[in-house]
């Protein structure tokens, strides 16, 4: 919107604290800073993936859970039906949360509606209204003074009843940040303060069963309803952090971090509902294997503490970076908002530390397998650019436009111009005429700017089309691209060379096939009109493996390159090729540059040390 945009550009015309200068100068130059603020958040992204595993898990098991009470089925009945109920959650991921995502709302407001109508009823059954003082800070100091170290130690599970913000930024996702802060302000917060005063109500006149406590202080008449309700709400929460962690491996995937995956997108109409197969299957094992080896919430919920405690309190530290660095704000607005939140998490994570041997060791150990392969990517990733980069050229280091030898050779006359003298392209490493095939060939190139490597050996050795197109693809954070805006072609200095980039949308379906390959040759007619464009002169072409998947983060830069990977004026460029053609017309010469029907398409790969 104009007045977030608006508010964005003003924070960053403030100008820099002292404080923020330092940082961002030591995040700039620093190799090592850069370095650990990388780790860090590779870290905690990390964290956040164990959390898409765990809070499935946890919350399933939790809901199926009930029937123990009610229904006195074994532990290893409620554990098969917790893995038959994730088993089918994950299977209908791919069709995305457009055609069901009408129904969460109504059932989380049924569900938060349950709670705190069964709160109301514990609150007047046992307590009445005086259990509301629970509400006051000051029992916190009371808690300590009573329990003293044990009182800290079962902050542990304390620290399960915040569980969940740590998904909000699934939501963004989703919705807009107004509707988030609504919603969690006027129906989250409020609903849940309620539900848990009734069962502080229930627990003071039925302490033997805290256990169960959730279920346990149901009223008979209407478990079953609640049972019901809380299954689904707890396949609603799982889908929250599902969709959480799509959205942080897409991001991963934009910035480098991690392997390249197709990504689904599965709504036309809201980018962040996306779907990654390989993404959703490792989950499900996963989930599988903790509901199965921990057979326990409680269990799950010590290694479920330690993940979201340890997303949070970083959360807060990298908030507090931007605020200095990206905000431009002073020390003393950012330490009033870090200081707090450290304070009070750090002291819930000294208390989490403590389940490490219980459970804890699942997420750390999950964490840390998944930053490490992330970083090991990531160095492989800069040994492929580098060695790539090193590889790459630009056309005229091994090419170069001579005059031909039958017009130097020439006795008599004036000097031969441009539209008189026949140009010849030359190899210069051996000043040997370079042959023209008919046809056209396809390059497939990462970078806008640079020729992939593979194409110096056909250059040294082999003849080259008459038209050679790079072609660089890109995906751009729009639903679909029409086929008037997909390409944006410019000439280079070399007649007969183009650079294209074409361009997709997330839900375009990328088919470079005959198609593809007419629309490039209709955009060269555009600069070329004697180019022949029959449909029927296409044959065959192979689409990329390599460039298919786009990078959305890169895509505004990618379409500036492609305005600019032109080694000339395009006008110039166009001005040679009318006077070459006008030459050829005046030698006799009337073949046109592609001759009709006879037009070969060629695919490239650009993969380094790839057999042309």
């Amino acid at each position: 919107p104009p007045a977030a945009a608006a508010k964005q550009t003003a924070k960053r015309q403030r100008p820099l604290s002292p404080a923020g200068a330092w940082l961002h100068s030591k995040l700039a130059r620093n190799l090592l800073a850069q370095r650990i603020l990388l780790g860090v958040t590779l870290v905690m992204a990390s964290m956040v993936l164990a959390d898409g595993v765990l809070t499935p898990s946890i919350s399933v098991l939790s809901a199926v859970s009930g029937l123990q009470v009610k229904a006195g089925l074994t532990q290893d009945a409620v554990i098969g039906i917790t893995c038959a109920i994730l088993v089918v959650l994950f299977a209908v991921q791919y069709r995305g949360t457009q055609d069901i995502g009408v129904l969460f709302a109504p059932i989380v407001l049924l569900w938060f509606l349950s709670n705190v109508m069964v709160a109301i009823y514990n609150i007047a059954v046992f307590e009445g209204g005086a259990i509301f003082r629970a509400v006051s800070p000051h029992y916190i100091g009371t808690w300590f003074q009573r329990h003293g170290r044990e009182g800290w130690e079962r902050l542990a599970g304390i620290f399960l009843c915040l569980t969940g913000c740590e998904a909000m930024f699934a939501d963004m996702g989703h919705f807009s940040r107004s509707a988030v802060k609504i919603s969690f302000g006027a129906v989250a917060y409020p609903s849940l303060i309620i539900t848990y005063l009734g069962q502080a109500s229930w627990l003071l006149h039925n302490p033997d069963g805290y256990s169960a406590v959730f279920y346990n202080c149901v009223p008979e008449r209407v478990f079953w309803p609640v049972f019901v309700v809380s299954v689904a709400a707890s396949v609603v929460a799982s889908q929250a952090l599902i969709s959480g962690s799509f959205s942080i491996v897409s991001q991963s995937i934009a910035l480098g971090c991690f392997p390249r995956l197709q990504i689904k997108h599965t709504s036309e109409k809201v980018g962040g509902q996306i779907y990654i197969t390989e993404v959703n299957y490792l989950l499900l094992v996963l989930c599988l294997a903790v509901v199965a080896g921990f057979q326990s919430g409680t269990a799950i919920g010590n290694a479920y503490g330690i993940a979201v405690n340890m997303v949070m309190l970083s959360t807060v530290f990298l908030v507090g970076i931007v605020m200095l660095v990206a905000w431009h704000l002073s020390v003393f607005w950012t330490l009033l908002f870090v200081v707090p939140y450290v304070i009070i998490e750090g002291t819930f994570l000294s208390a989490n530390l403590l389940n490490i041997p219980h459970g804890g060791w699942f997420s750390l150990s999950l964490a840390a397998g998944l930053s490490s392969f992330c970083l090991l990517w990531i160095w492989g990733s800069a040994q492929k650019a580098a060695a790539v980069h090193k590889d790459h050229f630009r056309l005229s280091d091994v090419l170069t436009y001579q005059p031909s030898r039958s017009t130097v050779s020439a006795a008599q006359g004036p000097a031969p111009t441009l539209a008189t003298q026949s140009w010849q392209l030359y190899r210069r490493s051996t000043m040997s005429p370079v042959p023209r095939n008919p046809g056209m060939a396809l390059v497939y190139s990462e970078s806008p700017f640079q020729v992939p490597a593979v194409y110096r050996r056909i250059v040294q050795s082999w003849g080259l089309h008459i038209l050679v197109v790079f072609v660089t693809v890109r995906q751009v954070p729009i639903p679909c691209v029409s086929d008037a805006q997909r390409l944006l072609l410019a000439p280079l200095e070399f007649r007969g060379f183009f650079r294209c980039v074409a361009r997709y949308g997330y839900m375009d379906v990328i088919d470079q096939g005959e198609a593809f390959a007419q629309s490039i040759l209709d955009k060269i007619s555009e600069i070329i009109p004697n180019i022949a464009s029959s449909q029927d002169s296409i044959t065959t072409i192979t689409p990329p493996t390599t460039a298919t998947s786009g990078d959305p983060t890169s895509a505004t830069s990618s379409i500036k390159d492609a305005a600019v990977a032109t080694d000339k004026d395009p006008t110039e460029h166009t001005d040679q090729i009318a006077a070459e053609t006008a030459a050829a017309a005046a030698a006799g010469s009337d073949r046109p540059i592609l001759p009709p029907g006879g037009t070969v398409v060629v695919t490239l790969t650009s993969e380094p040390g790839s057999n042309p």
